[in-house]
């Protein structure tokens, strides 16, 4: 079995009303967009539970967004205008002591790659990456609020 490596970047989108911190995923150095998606990334709010139900710190899992066909689908990516509902790509999730498997998941326009397409991360790789995520998305919710009072 493969193992990839999972990380991040951040860019900071300024130009309107509610500015955004977006959290672009990379596999093995190659982002999601480029890998599988149309989507951009994935903006701070996903990651904090005050303003998404479907994210549970203590879980240490990306967001989720749907339920479809009983299985909970986590966020890869969303649409640039920053919601879910208006497009998104999302991956099913499974982990085990030692590993976490991403099952990517098509279900938005019906499109199906002609195969599967999976990425398997060390456990101690993927949480490490959504900890600092959430650590970022957290400051820079405050940060936001300060600058705003």
């Amino acid at each position: 079995m493969k193992v990839n490596k999972l990380s991040f970047q951040t860019e900071e989108e300024k130009g309107n009303r509610f500015p955004k911190l977006w959290f672009e995923l990379f596999v093995d150095g190659e982002s999601i967009k480029k890998l599988i998606s149309d989507e951009k990334a994935i903006p701070h709010y996903y990651f904090d539970e005050s303003e998404n139900e479907h994210f549970e710190e203590s879980e240490k899992n990306l967001p989720y967004e749907i339920n479809y066909e009983g299985k909970k689908l986590y966020l890869l990516g969303v649409c640039i205008c920053g919601h879910a509902g208006c497009g998104s790509t999302q991956a099913e999730l499974e982990k085990s002591e030692d590993f976490v498997d991403l099952k990517v998941f098509f279900p938005s326009g019906g499109y199906q790659p002609p195969e599967e397409i999976k990425f398997s991360f060390a456990r101690e790789n993927y949480e490490s990456v959504i900890d600092e995520i959430t650590k970022l998305a957290k400051e820079y919710k405050e940060k936001s609020e300060n600058n705003n009072s």
